[in-house]
Formats: C-alpha cells, structure tokens, sequence
C-alpha cells in the first residue's frame, strides 16, 4: 500500500482521474522489482517464475512482417501512439525505479534511524515546548478542491507543540496542534527547522540515500557505504572487472553481490579509445545473478530469483579482503538505471579503467541465443543436446579421445 500511494502521488491530475487505466502498470511494476527483504520479486514469490519487464517485453524478437510493394500492413500501426496503451507502458517504465526506491527506502528508514524527511531521528528526542510537523489526513475541503483521496494529497501539518512522552513509551510523544491532542511516533515527527528548509512540493525522501557519492576511480582513502555500487576485481591477478553492490562491511572483509552481463567487451581494449569503450559498455546490461548448486545446471548463472526457501539457489556473492583493498576495487559511487544500464556519468568513469569488464552467459542468455539461431536457421533441421558430465560419460570421451589421436597417428 505505501508503494501504491507512493506512485499515486506521483501522477499527473490527468493519470490519477484516469486511474483504471494505469493500475495495472502500478502493480507489474510493484510485482517486478526486486524486494531485498524476501531476496526476489513478489512475483516470483507467487507463482516461481520470473516476469518480463516492459522494457524486456518490447526490446524481445518479435515476428516482423513486411509488405511487399510498399503497401500499408495495418491502420492500428498509425494509431498505436496516440492510444491508452503506450502511455501505460510509458508509466510502468516511470514506475519501476519507484518501486524499487519504496523498497531500499524503508531498509535505509530502519537501519539510520530515519525519520519520514529523511533526517536522521535524533538520539535525545524532543523536549516540552519542541515545536514540530506531524502527520495529519488533510481537510475534507482540500480533498474536495484537490479532488484527490486523503491519503493521496500532502499530510503533514504544524508546527505543533511537543507536551510530553506518552507513558511507558520512549518513542511516542504527545503534542498539541489548534487546540488539540495527538499521539505521534517519533518516526512520524519532523522539527520545524527541518521541515521549513524542505521543498516540500519536490521533496521526495524515498529518492535520497544517506550519502551523495558521484561516479569516480578510486582514490586512496575513501571508504566504501553499504548499497554502494562499485568495480572490482575478484582476485588481484584477475584481468577484468566485475560490477557488485557492497552488500556488508566487516572489519576485516567486504561482502559484496556481483552483477553479471553476457555483452562481450571489445577485443583490442587496450588500444581502443575511451569513447570505443563507453559505447560498448552502455549496450551492456548488469543484472543480479544467481547460481545454481545442484542439478543439470550445476555452476551456472540465472537470472531468475529464486524462492527464499531454496538451497539449491543463492546469489553470487564473495568477499573481498581489506587488507587487498586498494587492489581489488577499482571505482566506486557508480550508479544503474531502472533498466540495469550504466549512467552517463558511471559509463565515462568506466571506460577509463584499463581493464574491462568481464561476461557472462547465464542459462535464459543461452536459451536466448538458442533460440535467435534457431530462427536464423530455420531453413535447417538439426537436433542438439547438452553434454553429459557425470564421470562415466568423462570416462568414455576420454577414451574415445585416445582411440581418434592414436589412428589420426
């Protein structure tokens, strides 16, 4: 519910008068961001399968069919962008990060002791005489005027007077506004500096995190936060980079989830410009990616979130020493799009380390390609199965192996 007043506070008067047509763009994106607190996306958690996005919906191979003559193959083409259905698409896009922001945004508001500004909740409190904004469902005459739901229109209200703590409670306060009393959460109060130093038609707490880190190389001294997206290396000998969100920091070791793309980088990196490089890179796409244990499957990527409950998947984690620090991470404060796809500021960061990043085919990358040369060749039959690596089939090509270089003799 906080997600779907989240995004209805953020449409226009003509969206939100129209809003039968735009749920459903509301929920797809909701149901398709990934949530940190149950490692997936409710949507995988209700029917254990991953759902194509918008974006991955429209960029897919779609059958395309060419009239011969230059003739006009149907009037809906002419139509489709001054119809209900791009603007919907055009939301669920919009939407997306929005839903993936309310998520990170209540782990941040748990973690900093954040208040509901984005302030961190001072550890002394408030006294008597404090004055302070509150929560408070707006009039029936704003909600008449806006026409727009309380619960949809702006809801904080002061200054208010802080009399004292609620008894038995250290986090409740009572407070006194027009005449009246309420009974706040300390969560739910803003003082009064505060809240005047907000814009609060712009101000969008769930849009903000606890520190500002633009794109850059590493530099010596600068500490890494949790969340942060970063370039790194798994080994000091590794000749590519992995790009992985600091997951937990320790004293001794950073805990990190790596990111995979199966776009391949350029063969001549070394000699090639970094404008070369930034325009590879952004067709990369990073996704989280997870592997498989057990099973046929056994040692690759998906990138499939898995049921909380399953062993047999987790995500491709590693740690990275502190003590190899400065060799390991090779830039930091990079930032994704809703997409997956680097930022124009992070692609320029990207594209001047020497080294570059590495590829990875996950099991939908190979099906993916499976499937695009079967349609290029499908003029051809042919069959294709998948090589067995139990230790009686190693057995047997070993042997056939010999048997073929010792007549080849």
């Amino acid at each position: 519910m906080q997600h779907l007043n989240g995004c209805l506070t953020k449409c226009d008067d003509t969206q939100y008068n129209n809003m039968r047509d735009y749920l459903p763009a509301i929920a797809f994106a909701h149901n398709t961001a990934f949530n940190s607190a149950i490692n997936c996306t409710p949507f995988e958690a209700g029917h254990g399968l991953r759902a194509r996005t918008i974006t991955e919906a429209r960029a897919g191979p779609r059958l395309q069919i060419v009239a011969e003559g230059g003739m006009e193959i149907s009037e809906s083409d002419k139509t489709w962008e001054k119809s209900i259905f791009p603007k919907v698409l055009k939301l669920a896009e919009r939407l997306a990060s929005e839903a993936q922001r309310q998520s990170q945004w209540h782990k941040r508001m748990n973690a900093h002791n954040l208040n509901q500004s984005g302030a961190k909740v001072d550890e002394k409190g408030f006294s008597p005489g404090d004055r302070v904004y509150f929560y408070k469902p707006p009039t029936q005459q704003e909600i008449a005027r806006r026409g727009r739901k309380a619960k949809h229109l702006a809801h904080y209200h002061g200054p208010a007077i802080v009399q004292s703590k609620v008894d038995g409670r250290d986090r409740q306060y009572n407070i006194t506004y027009d005449g009246k009393q309420f009974k706040r959460d300390i969560s739910m109060l803003v003082p009064e500096r505060t809240y005047q130093s907000l814009d609060i038609s712009r101000h969008d707490p769930t849009a903000e995190t606890t520190f500002h880190q633009e794109p850059a190389l590493l530099k010596p001294g600068v500490k890494l936060r949790e969340e942060e997206l970063i370039l790194c290396k798994t080994e000091t000998a590794d000749k590519a980079w992995y790009l992985a969100e600091v997951h937990k920091i320790y004293p001794e070791e950073i805990e990190v989830v790596y990111y995979t793309t199966p776009r391949q980088p350029l063969d001549d990196y070394a000699t090639a410009t970094p404008e070369q490089r930034e325009e590879r890179l952004s067709q990369s796409r990073f996704r989280k990616t997870w592997f498989i244990r057990t099973g046929t499957n056994a040692g690759k990527g998906t990138i499939n979130a898995p049921f909380p409950k399953n062993p047999s998947l987790r995500l491709w984690t590693g740690k990275l020493p502190m003590k190899e620090f400065e060799n390991l991470i090779l830039a930091n404060g990079i930032k994704l799009d809703a997409n997956g796809y680097l930022t124009k500021e992070s692609l320029k960061v990207a594209s001047h380390v020497a080294i570059p990043h590495e590829a990875l085919n996950t099991i939908e990358d190979e099906k993916e390609l499976q499937a695009q040369l079967q349609t290029s060749n499908a003029m051809f039959s042919y069959a294709e199965l998948q090589e067995c690596n139990c230790i009686r089939c190693r057995k047997i090509w070993t042997e056939t192996r010999k048997d073929t270089t010792s007549l080849s003799q």
